[in-house]
């Protein structure tokens, strides 16, 4: 008689995500050939599953990728997007977390500028976990010069 294995996943779309950190771990190809083909978002979510799964070797190998992937705007803006989904981001995605939060607030004089009302509403809904990453940033800018009192 086989044994069936049930794995429950947070929704559908961890699906393709799954089946390629699955694939990894039996063998069927190494992660490095698996995972570059899944879209950064799908990424994401199979080095959450690794984390979830305890596969240190395929949440490093995606990390890896999604960091090489991550060089865009584009590219960084689809892997926030991702990580704002998460409960909760793990540990060692924290770096590339950060990595993608610099990209649209990462001075914050210009997103408070006037005409920059979309993004101040889009830092302003951001996860408590976002913000406080975004705000330990050694690399956040922020204005030094103080208004001039009278």
């Amino acid at each position: 008689m086989k044994q069936q294995i049930t794995i429950a996943l947070p929704d559908a779309s961890y699906e393709a995500a799954a089946v390629a950190v699955l694939a990894g771990l039996y063998h069927v190809e190494p992660w490095s050939k698996l995972l570059p083909d899944l879209t950064p978002q799908q990424q994401v979510q199979a080095a959450v599953l690794a984390d979830m799964w305890q596969l240190p070797t395929a949440s490093q190998k995606a990390v890896e990728i999604l960091q090489a992937a991550a060089q865009s705007a584009v590219m960084l803006s689809a892997v926030l997007e991702q990580l704002l989904c998460q409960p909760a981001v793990p540990q060692f995605l924290l770096p590339l977390f950060e990595r993608a939060l610099l990209c649209p607030y990462g001075d914050l004089e210009a997103v408070w500028s006037p005409g920059s009302t979309s993004l101040q509403e889009s830092l302003l809904a951001l996860p408590l976990q976002a913000v406080e990453l975004l705000l330990a940033s050694n690399e956040l800018k922020v204005s030094m010069t103080s208004p001039r009192l009278p």
